[in-house]
């Protein structure tokens, strides 16, 4: 029977419905199979460590017997505070201190972050269902699961750790701290993190033989000879640190870095990463002393080593470089000479970059380190002309460590004797400050040119070559700008007063010259806490306008918060707090600011106790707050400090012609005058038995020795003023002089009734 037209459409759905259906009953059943061959391969761990290599879940956390899922969240977070390394901005911020090429590698190393990135840490948590455990063992692999037993005592806390594969318990460890922490939740946060590095410890270690910590081998890459959990956190904790210290600039990560690398330090004296990064922390803490002598751990470490490759030499080099700039920065000129000699060695080591065999990255880098020994040495050789501010040539360069172009004979040593003719002593200090300037432009040339080659080999650097361009940029026009500053201190401020300048350009030229520079380097690399002091000290020069004191009172607060441990900063603050007390004058009023300008003196003084002008500020305030001050025991405070204060000074401050500082004869005779009274009994008193002597008697034979101790400030600002050259200094020698004379006059006419209003001018008195 034939089908009828009408028919054919519907046979047709129907056989293809049946079609349909039969596919989807194929794909079913291979969906279900698939599944089931899934299922069955996740019960083998080799095959589930390939799908998920890196997964390691924080299970049950309890604390004295109850659940604590905070603290399971906590010991993640932990986990990603010392591994995760944060995004910098390398421009702005980071160390500032070191010059080495390395700086960065050592707390950004690709081999060991990147492997401990890849580490997944998820919190499951206990609260599930009897079914989701179920279907979770199921489908899912046997998780490596980490669970852990919080006990805390009255002495101490202890932690019983668990490391499982699904069911099955791999390793147990137990834990304990003492209680040196603050509060419990502290103590507890130190154990998770000694839990943390145990993890990482028996996952790296090569010696450990069992099976299941191996697989976690090749993801936790531990360097060889690690000897105990203890130092892998000693090791990784301050390199985190250090990386959020070079993102962030966080004082406190600083500082726990220092700490945990001198822990390391303990542990593992041969580790060169350890020691590298010591150095840098210490010498980026202003704490050169001790950065010097773990270089010159490191510099032994290296050249016993024997390894000939260029990128193991270029570390010891770097290293070398390193050390030279913290021995330049202790600011005296005996360790300016050691530096500058290790330099000079240094940049004849380097040799022509061309002429190196390695990569194209590897010769910019030995051009970076000879670009960077040369400013340097730019800097160096200016560091010469602020300490003829203070010392006097024969002093700085008549000893064989110093430099040979700037070196004095015999024969110029006697010139510069007390003895020689003032005249002849000028024209060899002007010779030795132009040798050095001459030096400075040498170098600072040397790195112009050194620059410029980098520039076609900036890009195999990768993302670090912007940031290396603008470092070096820096800190050449600092060294520019720093030489230019103090060639304007031996300038004179009047042309009448020289027929021509003595480095060929006028005062306010080589001030807007300085300004320049700085102004460059401060866009090159923002916040630099030295561009910005010498900036301060451009707009507080004593003898310009006065009305840039406020402007360089900015520059010199944002120095101190940019570096708060440098004492120089501090110093420099104060100094500028001193003179605007000076010109607002001293009264009841002037109280705070006093104190405010003492504190910053005494924190120079705590940065640094061998600093003879921070001991020799603090006194300076101590006087003026003796100026004010009336309360008896409050008096007795401040003179037994200021007692104090004048005798470090004397002790760290430096001998001219083997004679005290004048500044600090100058004060000596100040808190001389104002305690004349106080020592002696009232007028009209009865005579004193053991000396026979009244009160009266007394103060006049007390006043005759004070007319003769005038006399020593007088005599050394004459002899000053005769054979001085540094224009800036001869200037405060001559106000120096006309206050002693006023204050001797003063002294001259006071009698017992009226010592304690002897006058004293502590300001300009013209």
């Amino acid at each position: 029977m034939a089908t009828s037209w009408w028919t054919k459409p519907a046979l047709m759905l129907k056989r293809t419905r049946t079609a349909m259906a039969s596919m989807l009953i194929a794909l079913i059943g291979v969906l279900f199979i698939s599944v089931g061959a899934w299922i069955l391969l996740l019960r083998f761990e080799d095959f589930a460590d390939l799908v998920s290599p890196h997964s390691l879940a924080i299970g049950q956390m309890t604390v004295n017997g109850e659940e604590s899922r905070p603290h399971a969240e906590l010991m993640r977070a932990r986990f990603d505070h010392h591994f995760r390394r944060p995004a910098t901005t390398p421009r702005e911020t980071g160390f500032v201190e070191s010059v080495a090429l390395d700086t960065p590698q050592l707390f950004r190393e690709k081999e060991v972050a990147s492997a401990l990135d890849k580490v997944t840490l998820e919190v499951s948590g206990v609260d599930l269902t009897r079914f989701l455990q179920f279907v979770n063992l199921l489908v899912r692999p046997g998780l490596w699961t980490i669970e852990g037993d919080f006990r805390t005592q009255p002495d101490r806390a202890l932690l019983a750790l668990r490391l499982s594969r699904g069911p099955r318990l791999v390793r147990t460890w137990y834990l304990e701290r003492h209680d040196s922490a603050p509060d419990k939740s502290t103590l507890l946060q130190q154990l998770l993190d000694d839990a943390i590095f145990q993890l990482v410890y028996d996952f790296g270690n090569k010696a450990d033989t069992n099976a299941d910590p191996k697989k976690w081998r090749g993801v936790v890459p531990l360097p060889e000879g690690f000897p105990s959990p203890a130092a892998v956190g000693a090791y990784f904790e301050p390199r985190g640190a250090l990386a959020r210290y070079y993102a962030q600039r966080d004082w406190d990560d600083l500082d726990l870095a220092i700490t945990r690398l001198r822990a390391l330090r303990a542990e593992m004296p041969t580790f060169a990463d350890g020691l590298q990064l010591l150095g840098l922390a210490l010498a980026e803490r202003r704490n050169e002393t001790e950065a010097i002598h773990v270089y010159e751990q490191l510099q032994l470490l290296f050249q016993g080593d024997g390894s000939q490759t260029l990128s193991n030499t270029r570390r010891l080099l770097s290293v070398e470089l390193l050390k030279a700039s913290a021995t330049i920065r202790l600011y005296t000129w005996q360790p300016t000479h050691a530096a500058i000699a290790s330099l000079l060695a240094l940049f004849d080591r380097l040799g022509a970059p061309s002429s190196l065999q390695g990569s194209p990255s590897e010769q910019a880098a030995y051009a970076e380190l000879r670009a960077q020994a040369a400013s340097q040495l730019a800097y160096g050789y200016a560091l010469y002309l602020s300490y003829l501010r203070d010392h006097s040539v024969a002093e700085v360069f008549g000893t064989p460590e110093a430099p040979t172009a700037l070196r004095v004979s015999d024969s110029e040593l006697r010139a510069l004797s007390r003895e020689g003719s003032p005249d002849e002593a000028k024209v060899i200090v002007l010779r030795v400050a132009r040798a050095a300037f001459a030096e400075h432009e040498t170098w600072q040339a040397h790195g112009r040119t050194e620059q410029a080659a980098l520039e076609q080999q900036w890009q195999s650097f990768e993302r670090d070559g912007s940031r290396r361009r603008a470092e070096l940029a820096s800190r050449l026009a600092f060294a520019a700008g720093y030489a230019h500053y103090r060639i304007a201190e031996w300038e004179p401020i009047q042309p009448g007063q020289q027929a021509t300048p003595i480095f060929g350009r006028s005062f306010d030229e080589r001030l807007a010259q300085a300004a320049k520079d700085l102004g460059e380097a401060d866009a090159r690399h923002p916040n630099h806490y030295l561009v910005l002091q010498l900036l301060g000290l451009v707009h507080s020069e004593p003898r310009r306008d006065q009305t840039f004191m406020s402007i360089a009172e900015e520059y010199f607060e944002r120095a101190v918060q940019a570096k708060p441990s440098d004492y120089y900063g501090h110093e420099l603050l104060a100094g500028l707090m001193f003179r605007r007390a000076l010109r607002a004058g001293i009264d009841l009023a002037s109280r705070p600011a006093l104190e405010n300008g003492l504190a910053e003196a005494t924190k120079a003084v705590e940065l640094r106790e061998v600093s003879g002008p921070a001991h020799l500020l603090r006194a300076q305030f101590q006087v003026l707050l003796l100026e004010i001050e009336r309360e008896t025991s409050r008096r007795k405070e401040l003179r037994d400090a200021l007692a104090h204060s004048l005798e470090q000074a004397w002790r760290f401050l430096p001998y001219v012609f083997k004679k005290p500082d004048v500044d600090l004869t100058w004060l000596r005779l100040v808190f001389d005058v104002r305690r004349l009274g106080e020592d002696l009994q009232p007028v009209g008193a009865v005579e004193d038995r053991s000396s026979g002597r009244s009160a009266t008697q007394r103060f006049a034979v007390r006043k005759t020795s004070l007319l003769a101790d005038a006399e020593d400030p007088l005599a050394a600002c004459t002899e000053l003023e005769r054979r001085w050259v540094n224009n800036q200094r001869l200037d405060h020698v001559k106000t120096l002089k006309r206050q002693a004379e006023h204050l001797k006059t003063a002294l001259a006419d006071a009698t017992e009734d009226d010592w304690r209003e002897i006058p004293i001018a502590f300001g300009s008195i013209q």
